[in-house]
């Protein structure tokens, strides 16, 4: 009599991003003495163990053990793509974090990683209610009304079912009618393609670095405990 082989979980942190917005490749800078990339590996390897880590064509990893690091694409899906065939090859689940949300928790990696390794959904994202009311932008530049009830802002850490990530990455490769630059995450096309995707709360102050000035704001916000990676 054979057991069966217990789930393998597996990490990524994408960090092959220029960093338009921000005038640098953001997951490079200062937070408190630690770049955003080594942050986003420390807390990746506490949740599931050394990531995968995507890095700008070129660059040489130079910060903590990771699992493997790849150099990424010109944009989130070929980076993501590398890194996934990258992947341990046992893996069938896969936590991803981008280092753009340096307020992550190891409470929400280890939320969002349950909800997909219960078997009830293909991924999971961790999200918060938006208590402004949302608008949407018409093409002649007019507004449409969307409201707030029932609205989510999308945050990082997302956690897979590795099978469906595949299919979902393989899709929009083939896919001619899709420029991989307009993927600004993958779960949408996951939904598109049947699978179920769900949310786990998250945290409202676990900004998006965008600006230089959204450093200043998180570094004053990991003066609280609840930031810390043990």
């Amino acid at each position: 009599m054979t057991s069966e082989r217990p789930a393998a979980v597996a990490g990524i942190v994408l960090a092959a991003g220029s960093g338009t917005r921000f005038g640098s490749a953001k997951q490079f800078a200062q937070l408190n003495g630690e770049r955003l990339v080594d942050r986003a590996v420390r807390l990746v390897t506490k949740a599931v163990g050394e990531p995968v880590v995507a890095v700008p064509t070129g660059y040489i990893w130079d910060g903590p053990p990771v699992y493997a690091w790849v150099g990424g694409g010109g944009s989130r899906l070929q980076s993501l793509s590398a890194a996934v065939d990258a992947l341990p090859p046992n893996t069938d689940f896969v936590v991803v974090h981008d280092p753009a949300r340096p307020l992550a928790t190891l409470d929400i990696c280890h939320s969002v990683l349950a909800a997909v390794t219960d078997g009830q959904a293909d991924a999971a994202m961790s999200a918060w209610p938006t208590p402004d009311t949302i608008k949407s932008l018409r093409s002649d530049g007019s507004l449409q009304h969307l409201g707030r009830d029932g609205m989510l802002v999308a945050q990082s850490p997302m956690a897979y079912r590795l099978s469906t990530l595949r299919e979902a990455i393989a899709h929009l490769m083939a896919d001619d009618s899709t420029s991989p630059g307009s993927i600004t995450e993958e779960t949408v096309v996951i939904e598109q393609l049947g699978g179920r995707v769900v949310w786990v709360p998250g945290d409202r102050w676990s900004h998006h670095i965008v600006e230089p000035r959204d450093l200043d704001l998180a570094s004053y916000l990991l003066a609280d405990d609840a930031y810390d990676i043990p």
